[in-house]
C-alpha cells in the first residue's frame, strides 16, 4: 500500500516545540527486568512476550547494566574472520555476557527535554530512571513522542 504525505505550503512555517514536564510523568513505573544470569533463551522469550526493546539487568538487588534485542542478536553473529574472540561469541549463555554495563539513565525529576537529549546523542531508543540507585521506571522514544508539538503559523 502506498501512502502519499500530502504537500506543504512552502510559505507555512511550522514551529516546533516540546511540552514542559518531567520523566517521571511519562515514564513507565511497571519495569520488568532481567537478572544477570538469565539465560539467553529465556531474555529471547521475554522479548518476545512483551514489545520491550531494552530490559534492564539486576543484580544482587542493583542495576548492573542493560541489555537489548541488539545485543542478543549479536550472540548469534559468528564473523567471517574466525578467531578465539569470536569462538568464545558462540560460547555466551548468559545475560551477563552480552548486556552492556555503560548505562545511560536519567532522573524521574529531570526535563523531557534532557530525555530526548540523551536519546538523541546516545542513539537510544530507551533508558533506565534512577531515583539515587534506585530504579522506578523505564523512559522510551514513544513515551517522549507525545510531548512534541508542531503549530503551523
Amino acid at each position: 500500500m502506498v501512502r502519499s504525505i500530502p504537500f506543504r505550503d512552502a510559505a507555512m512555517v511550522t514551529k516546533r516545540t516540546m511540552r514542559e514536564a518531567l520523566v517521571k510523568e511519562a515514564m513507565s513505573p511497571n519495569v520488568v527486568s532481567v537478572a544477570s544470569q538469565t539465560r539467553l533463551k529465556d531474555l529471547l522469550a521475554i522479548f518476545e512476550e512483551n514489545d520491550f526493546n531494552m530490559l534492564p539487568v539486576i543484580k544482587d538487588g542493583r542495576l548492573v547494566g542493560v541489555v537489548t534485542k541488539l545485543d542478543l542478536l549479536r550472540a548469534f553473529v559468528v564473523e567471517r574472520k574466525f578467531t578465539k574472540a569470536t569462538y568464545l561469541n558462540i560460547l555466551v549463555d548468559k545475560v551477563d555476557d552480552v548486556m552492556s554495563s555503560n548505562i545511560v539513565s536519567i532522573g524521574p525529576n529531570d526535563s523531557i527535554r534532557q530525555a530526548v537529549e540523551y536519546m538523541v546523542e546516545n542513539k537510544i531508543r530507551s533508558m533506565p530512571v534512577l531515583d539515587g540507585d534506585n530504579l522506578v521506571g523505564i523512559i522510551s522514544r514513544g513515551d517522549l513522542m507525545r510531548y512534541l508539538v508542531f503549530e503551523d503559523e
